[in-house]
This record gives C-alpha cells, sequence and structure tokens, in this order.
C-alpha cells in the first residue's frame, strides 16, 4: 500500500510538472512570411523585444521582433534566420517600438512611390572651335524634377528599383566674349525638358524602419524639348546614363515609408561631358 501510494504521488508530480512546463512555454504557433504567431506562455513579453527562435537541438535558428501583443499571444517580424511552427523562445533583448505598427526587420518588399528631385548639373566642353580657335569651358545649372518608382524585391537583401522621370536640365556659363551662337552670344547654354526611364539594383544594408540601400544601374533620357546656343541639338533624341546611388527609406507606419537617396548621374557623351548630382525624397507604400 505505502509502495502504492509512493508510485501514485510520483506519477501525479510528474505530470502535473509536465503539464505546467506545457502551459507555460514560449512557442511558435504559426508562420506566414516574415510573420510569426507566438504563444508568449504567460511571459510578459512586449512590442519591441527581440527574441530567439530555437530548435530542438538548443541552436538559436531565428531573430525576430515583436510588433504587437494581445491575450497572450503575439505577433512579431523575422529579422535574420528562418521561423519554423513549434520552436521554442528566449528573451534576446528588451526594447521598444516607435510608432504603431512600424515593422522591424523588413528588408526587401514590393512597393511604389513618388518623388520630388533637385538636380545639380555639369556639362563640360572641350574642343569647341569659334573662329578657328578651341575653347573649353563648363557649364553648371541647378533644376528641379519629379518621378514615380517601383520597388521589385529578388531576395531578402536585393531589389530592382525602377524609376521614371520629368526633369529639367538646364546648364549656362557667361563667357568674357562672344563665342556661342555662331560667334554672337557670351550666353553659353543647353537647355532639355528630358524623361528619364532607368533603374537601380540595391543592396539593402539594415532592415526597417531606417532601410539603408546603396546600388549602381543605369537607363535612358529622352528629349521632350531642347535649345543650346553651343550644341546642335537635330542630334539629341535620347541618352544612354550610367549612376551610382545610396539612400534610406524611413518606414513611418506598418506600410508607408519616406525615400530618401543621392544619386551620381553620367552620360557618356563624345560631344560633350554630361553628369547630375541628384537629391530624390518623396512618398512610398509597401505591399
Amino acid at each position: 500500500m505505502k509502495n502504492h501510494l509512493v508510485i501514485f504521488l510520483s506519477t501525479f508530480f510528474l505530470c502535473f510538472t509536465f503539464l505546467n512546463f506545457s502551459a507555460e512555454a514560449q512557442t511558435i504557433m504559426k508562420v506566414r512570411g516574415k510573420k510569426v504567431m507566438i504563444d508568449l506562455g504567460g511571459e510578459s513579453w512586449g512590442r519591441g523585444d527581440k527574441l530567439f527562435g530555437v530548435d530542438n537541438n538548443g541552436k538559436k535558428r531565428v531573430l525576430m521582433q515583436v510588433l504587437q501583443v494581445k491575450n497572450g499571444k503575439a505577433v512579431a517580424a523575422v529579422m535574420k534566420g528562418r521561423a519554423a511552427n513549434g520552436m521554442s523562445l528566449i528573451l534576446a533583448r528588451k526594447g521598444s517600438v516607435t510608432g504603431g505598427n512600424v515593422p522591424h526587420g523588413l528588408k526587401a518588399s514590393t512597393a511604389w512611390g513618388f518623388t520630388g528631385s533637385i538636380m545639380m548639373n555639369t556639362m563640360s566642353i572641350s574642343n569647341y572651335r569659334q573662329n578657328s580657335v578651341d575653347y573649353s569651358f563648363k557649364m553648371n545649372g541647378t533644376n528641379f524634377g519629379g518621378g514615380l518608382f517601383y520597388d521589385y524585391p529578388l531576395s531578402r537583401d536585393w531589389q530592382v528599383r525602377a524609376n521614371g522621370t520629368l526633369e529639367m536640365f538646364n546648364v549656362s556659363k557667361k563667357y568674357s566674349t562672344a563665342i556661342c551662337n555662331n560667334s554672337t552670344s557670351a550666353n553659353c547654354n543647353a537647355s532639355f525638358l528630358q524623361s528619364g526611364l532607368y533603374g537601380t539594383f540595391n543592396y539593402i544594408f539594415t532592415p526597417s524602419p531606417y532601410r539603408m540601400w546603396a546600388g549602381a544601374g543605369g537607363g535612358v533620357f529622352i528629349y521632350l524639348s531642347k535649345s543650346s546656343t553651343v550644341l546642335n541639338t537635330s542630334k539629341f533624341f535620347f541618352n544612354s546614363m550610367l549612376m551610382m546611388a545610396g539612400g534610406l527609406d524611413y518606414y513611418i507606419s506598418r506600410n508607408t515609408f519616406i525615400p530618401v537617396s543621392l544619386e551620381y548621374q553620367i552620360i557618356p557623351d563624345k560631344e560633350a561631358s554630361v553628369s547630375s548630382m541628384v537629391i530624390r525624397a518623396g512618398w512610398g507604400k509597401s505591399f
């Protein structure tokens, strides 16, 4: 009888311990893309906390950040690694999220938006011949423009950003003598209303909400109107362009961000060396 009592109490204690542990376990319940549903198992974790997902061998396989907590459950975003159902969780670091529903850990994503631009343009003219004399000079100008963009993810860290723009390219220089416009004007200039179609392959260094990237690419400029006292504009219909760019996509809400970028563009033309430094800022929406 005494032995039976010992066995009963031992079995009861083991069952109670197992059930209590199971009830209090913190696990991943469901995985959907880069978002996971978590059972907090009684833990008081909150928004902004970072968690490790651990496999059956005790290895940390994924880093996540809690976005929302409700009724003992939580939604988290995958920052690094791959989540799987049933993984146990341990706290990596307490933290906070500024602003409601701001995604953390998001890298490449499909998005679209619009931007405004400030362009600092330069055109260098060499061997400009007038009255049997060769001249070399540089024309400068600051102009404005606008455009649309579309982001397409290639992987977690790489994406393509396609741009369509409408911009004014206007440069000038006041020369000391009348050498321009067939030696009738000292005002040397070139003016183009151009539509740009180009794209960049971007590598994303940091996840949202401060998504920093850098890339390179190219495209074409189509000239809608043109005039110049230096160049023969009848030759200009479109031109190819090469560029480097870097920027920051700052998320202000779950799907909305402010894109800011700096671009360096060059046009490899035989008649004139053309370059532009472009600052863009605008509004974007990911989906």
